[in-house]
């Protein structure tokens, strides 16, 4: 019973990365990864990180980087991609800075300098 119960789960679970959060009538946008196109969902972290930091230096530093974290299925990514690689998000260079599989969806910190 627990593993039947523990599968619909999973199930659930799968059903709303499609359905909810890479729907792109909810939080889906469609964009281009390494040159394939896919539904993703792109959550912009650099306003978060100004509001907290305290001093004008570090501000200053913040503004030279663009950071974001971006949202795709595992099915339609692939392999987990490794950090410290780089990536191309329509068209323009990150850095990975961090990656993490969750529930059947990469969660994958990404850094470009602004210079």
């Amino acid at each position: 019973m627990i593993i039947l119960k523990d599968q619909m789960f999973k199930e659930g679970i799968l059903s709303d990365i499609e359905n909810v959060f890479l729907n792109s009538e909810e939080f889906g946008e469609e964009h281009v990864i390494d040159g394939r196109k896919m539904t993703v969902t792109l959550d912009g972290i650099e306003r978060l990180r100004k509001e907290q930091l305290q001093s004008k230096n570090q501000v200053n530093e913040a503004l030279s980087y663009h950071r974001l974290i971006l949202y795709v299925s595992r099915e339609d990514y692939g392999r987990m991609p490794q950090v410290g690689k780089m990536m191309q998000l329509d068209g323009i260079s990150f850095k990975i800075t961090d990656c993490i599989h969750e529930d059947g969806m990469y969660s994958i910190s990404l850094e470009r300098h602004k210079g």
